[in-house]
């Protein structure tokens, strides 16, 4: 068991700060390996042979991945497709699956009429070190050469993007599958649909509150047979984005790492993301049949703040109704990071 108290991980926001509470749960530590100052305090330890990393990006998953005297996971998946998310539209097309319509920048000529408004979308999270933005709305020919000046202004080739079609629609169609998954043994896998209520200042991104929902439309079978077919063991979030046209949930792209809500399953679910990763997980524990639903809120209370700040009434409101179903005993709310009782108090009276 000594290894077990040698757990990293290499960024220090609100994903790892959940890592690190779930691990307390577990009587066990987590060093903070990181350039930059955030929740936690940094370690001046860095990994050891046999220690256990914990990923919250890509760009540290694909410069460990190949070296095999660490413990993490995922350790099968198709290294191409860790953070390419053009390539992995294109092998959810191979497999028989629906992916959103994308197309590769390289093979469309910017003066020819495109289908707007569209998402011009950088295929990979990073760069080598340097993060890359998400992507950029288009609504007009003139916003797409915009933005592709914009692009090769910063350094960045155009190439790095794809072209991605842009359904319509709010946050809420913006819907998840998410927990941990090993395609080896399906007992093992705890998994929850999340659906996206809020995104961080109002843009496409992350959320800042996302609800547990029933599945919608087989989203969780769909999961088994991408997930089985990329032979996938670990942590992870499925996006789908749902289309009204034609009444589809088609695949966004997968996180193959722990993402920033992953403290549903800390709170809601014994902590078994986290467990299921460190293989503490026991067989009299797994579930027989699909994981029970439980109705959850995730909060970002950090964007919370800030919608305090910047008066922002329409996001409060939103706040608002999500503690409102809480008084009501509709659903929990997982506030996170956790805050002093003085500011919780603070909330509470705002709200």
């Amino acid at each position: 068991m000594q290894e077990l108290k040698d757990c990293f991980v290499f960024s220090n926001y609100i994903n790892a700060w959940t890592i690190q509470k779930g691990l307390a749960k577990l009587g066990i530590s987590l060093n903070v390996v990181s350039h930059t100052k955030g929740l936690m305090s940094l370690s001046p330890r860095t990994p050891g042979k046999g220690g256990w990393l914990f990923f919250t990006e890509e760009s540290n998953l694909l410069r460990y991945y190949d070296i095999q005297e660490y413990r993490f996971y995922p350790r099968e998946l198709d290294k191409s497709l860790i953070d390419d998310k053009f390539a992995f539209a294109q092998a959810l097309t191979a497999m028989g699956e629906h992916p959103i319509v994308s197309w590769d920048f390289k093979s469309v000529d910017l003066c020819q009429t495109l289908e707007l408004p569209i998402y011009l979308k950088a295929k990979h999270s990073w760069s080598g070190t340097r993060k890359l933005p998400r992507g950029y709305l288009c609504d007009t020919l003139k916003d797409l050469e915009r933005a592709v000046k914009h692009i090769e202004s910063q350094d960045m080739p155009a190439t790095l993007f794809f072209f991605q079609r842009l359904l319509p629609g709010d946050e809420k169609n913006n819907v998840s599958t998410c927990g941990f998954f090993d395609y080896r043994n399906a007992r093992r896998n705890v998994i929850a649909v999340t659906q996206k209520v809020l995104s961080t200042e109002g843009k496409i991104g992350l959320g800042s509150i996302v609800e547990t929902v029933q599945d919608p439309a087989t989203l969780i079978p769909r999961t088994y047979h991408i997930l089985t077919t990329l032979r996938y063991t670990g942590p992870f979030e499925l996006e789908f984005l749902y289309d009204a046209r034609d009444q589809t949930y088609y695949v966004l792209e997968l996180n193959p790492r722990f993402w920033m809500q992953h403290g549903i399953f800390i709170e809601g679910y014994e902590n078994r993301v986290i467990r299921a990763y460190l293989e503490l997980d026991e067989a009299s524990e797994w579930y027989t049949e699909e994981t029970p639903f439980q109705p959850l809120a995730w909060v970002n209370q950090v964007d919370f703040l800030r919608a305090i700040k910047r008066r922002n009434v329409a996001q409060l409101k939103v706040y608002a109704d999500t503690y409102k179903k809480q008084r009501q005993g509709a659903i929990k709310v997982l506030g996170y990071p956790t805050f002093t009782k003085a500011f919780q108090h603070l909330v509470r009276g705002f709200l």
